[in-house]
């Protein structure tokens, strides 16, 4: 048999990174029987691409200590450093690594992929093993007897999305070639399924097999250099750098085919393709082929400008910030194309931001924060409709208002029940014009009841308007088991009998707003701040927790089944105005997954089959009563788990309680925005 059946991981994941040539480091360990070494290579100067804009961490693993070693690896990442840097990538190399350097490395990696902009790749060559679904690379020094030791021994790959995850770029790219012969041959290791577990790519992610899941791969042929997925994707790189990714994963996938066509097991490359972009290892449709540079448009000259104003957006540098801002970027970009689609839609993106800043910062009473947040709308774009909105609201919640002063304005102690009802409609007006809050209507309020002082008892008779007061526009009360008296249809003689003998203070609560007027009948300048409902229903699509100020999704269940994770997210990023029942102005980009704390907040455990209440508090939550679609079942949170990359939390809304869960199983999703 001419080739050494391995089974191979391989695995890319396309990721926008960030590099700055100033941060370049180098980083050597001792040479010794593992060899263990990383080396950063800077790219040569190029101008074909930003080369400060690329960063790859290259890793080739051979020389095993405890089981047999590998004769391509390391030429394999060898190779691919240097193709990648002639492409343009600062690449960070590491040879025959073992599991502490292997984990710093990644570590340091992934920071510096927060830290820049631009794209970003990981490569590595070596053992490979999946284990409970979840796939791992070896270092060099991992002693494995037994399949529980694997997650303690190798390096889990979730590890490595994980951090390339958080610098929430747009193309993220990784290559994984980790080949292997099962290196293990102990009973309690046969067991192991051949090659990889199939891995969903995340938003912006292109993920390629060298083989399809669960199938063996080749290694390299007999005296050759590298594995043959590594060979033809080398050179691929230096011939069809100019074609799109998916592209150039075909054409290998196709000469990798071809050479195993008469193998025993043919080997066939698999993808898993989510970009948001297209993306070129090389500089799009320039290239030395000229069949397909007349196939491919030519590249975009504002590209590299629109691919930097996303990097400023993703980084929340705005309007403000060090090396430039989004704004600033997008505005650079129409002045030279005016009609310019990418431009104007991110100009669009920025204002939707803030004016979701705006509303939150509102729901939370927050004034300072929404008047910065409304100056930032107000520069990005001065014609939005939201801004009379938003300055209408925040007029209201400023709202200075002597609420004693208005409803007794001479100050008397004694005024009668006919006295008051004679001027009722003048005082609402007055109260409504002090307030803002012209045709607005009251949609109920609550009693506040405190102890007076014995010589206020004295006055007690005078406190005969409040009843009136409240009966005429807010109703009667019931008294809960906190003391706090809370408006209802019916007789206001229960207020009335407790205000005889102590002061009340009531609050109202705008129905078709949700803004709240806080205000004291009696005595000036106490506020007392209490919530009649927690939930209000906004009557576009969304539902406002009073209790965290956030917004979420008023269809408990959108998208009509259970997701994974990674589906989950990229799902609820994507929700817009017109989708589940939107019509509120939202963009893509402004919903999420809750955390795992957010999502414990609403559970309310006085109630089962969902533990959560109903928009006043007061009872079991029915259909409709807020939300819709609520499922008494597991809903995935945002929050991985810290000690698995491959897991996250989720929240169990029939009983209550969370926990963790691998993130290929599929659960509910709820979207929130807001908060964090």
């Amino acid at each position: 048999m001419f080739y050494r059946i391995c089974l191979f991981l391989g695995l890319i994941i396309l990721l926008t990174a960030c590099s700055n040539p100033d941060d370049a480091q180098q980083n050597s360990v001792n040479n010794g029987a593992t060899s263990t070494q990383i080396v950063t290579t800077t790219a040569p100067d190029t101008t074909a691409l930003d080369n400060s804009k690329r960063l790859a961490l290259v890793i080739g693993n051979s020389d095993y200590q405890s089981m047999p070693s590998l004769d391509n690896p390391v030429f394999d990442a060898q190779d691919m450093t240097a193709v990648l840097s002639q492409l343009g990538f600062e690449v960070m190399l590491g040879r025959n690594v073992d599991k502490k350097t292997m984990v710093t490395a990644v570590k340091d990696f992934g920071e510096q992929l927060q830290r820049r902009g631009g794209e970003g790749l990981f490569y590595f060559s070596g053992h490979g093993l999946q284990s409970r679904n979840r796939n791992y690379l070896v270092p060099v020094d991992a002693k494995i007897n037994s399949e529980a030791e694997i997650e303690f021994e190798a390096f889990d790959v979730g590890r490595v999305l994980a951090q390339m995850g958080q610098a929430n770029n747009n193309v993220n790219l990784v290559i994984l070639d980790a080949c292997r012969d099962n290196p293990y041959k102990t009973t309690a290791l046969k067991g192991l399924k051949k090659g990889l577990a199939k891995m969903d790519s995340p938003s912006g992610t292109l993920i390629a097999f060298a083989t399809a899941p669960d199938k063996p791969s080749w290694g390299g042929l007999p005296g050759e250099r590298n594995s043959i997925y590594t060979k033809h994707l080398v050179a691929a790189l230096q011939t069809k750098a100019h074609w799109s990714a998916p592209e150039l994963f075909i054409e290998v996938r196709q000469q990798v085919m071809r050479d195993t066509k008469e193998a025993e097991v043919q080997q066939v490359p698999w993808e898993s393709v989510s970009l948001l972009e297209r993306f070129c290892f090389g500089r799009c449709g320039l290239g030395n082929d000229e069949r397909q540079r007349a196939e491919l448009p030519q590249a975009d000259p504002s590209l590299v400008s629109l691919r930097e104003c996303y990097a400023h957006f993703q980084a929340n540098r705005l309007i403000t910030g060090e090396g430039g801002t989004a704004f600033a970027c997008y505005k650079a970009v129409l002045e030279k194309e005016p009609t310019n689609a990418e431009a104007l839609a991110g100009l669009d993106k920025i204002a939707a931001r803030y004016a979701d800043w705006v509303n939150d910062a509102l729901n939370r009473r927050q004034l300072n924060k929404a008047k910065q947040y409304l100056a930032g709308l107000r520069q990005v774009n001065p014609n939005s409709p939201r801004l009379a909105e938003f300055e209408k609201r925040i007029s209201l919640l400023s709202a200075k208002v002597d609420f004693a002063a208005l409803l007794n304005p001479k100050r008397d102690s004694f005024e009668t029940t006919s006295q008051f009802q004679a001027r009722r409609q003048h005082l609402l007006e007055e109260f409504n014009q002090a307030a803002q809050l012209r045709d607005l209507r009251y949609q109920a309020g609550v009693a506040y009841l405190k102890d007076y002082d014995a010589d206020a008892r004295k006055l007690s008779v005078g406190f005969k308007w409040q009843a009136a007061w409240v009966k005429q526009f807010l109703g009667s009360v019931g008294k809960n088991k906190h003391g706090v008296m809370k408006i209802a249809p019916g007789d206001a003689q229960a207020l009335w009998q407790s205000g005889r003998e102590k002061p009340l203070f009531v609050r109202a609560e705008m129905a078709e707003t949700g803004i709240k007027s806080d205000g004291a009948l009696v005595e000036d300048g106490k506020v007392w701040h209490f919530s009649l409902y927690r939930y209000l229903d906004n009557g576009n699509g969304t539902v406002t927790d009073q209790q965290t100020g956030l917004i979420w999704l008023k269809n408990a269940n959108c998208f009509g089944s259970r997701q994974r994770w990674g589906k989950a997210r990229q799902k609820t990023a994507k929700l817009a105005q017109g989708q589940c029942g939107l019509h509120d102005g939202s963009t893509e980009g402004m919903w999420r997954l809750p955390t795992k704390e957010e999502l414990e907040a609403i559970i309310d455990k006085r109630y089962k089959s969902p533990v959560i209440s109903n928009a006043a508090g007061t009872g079991k939550w029915r259909e409709n009563d807020a939300f819709s679609g609520v499922q008494s079942f597991y809903y995935w949170s945002s929050t991985p788990d810290a000690d698995n990359a491959n897991y996250a939390w989720r929240v169990y809304l029939n009983l209550g309680g969370a926990s963790t869960s691998g993130k290929a199983y599929t659960y509910y999703v709820w979207p929130v925005r807001g908060g964090q």
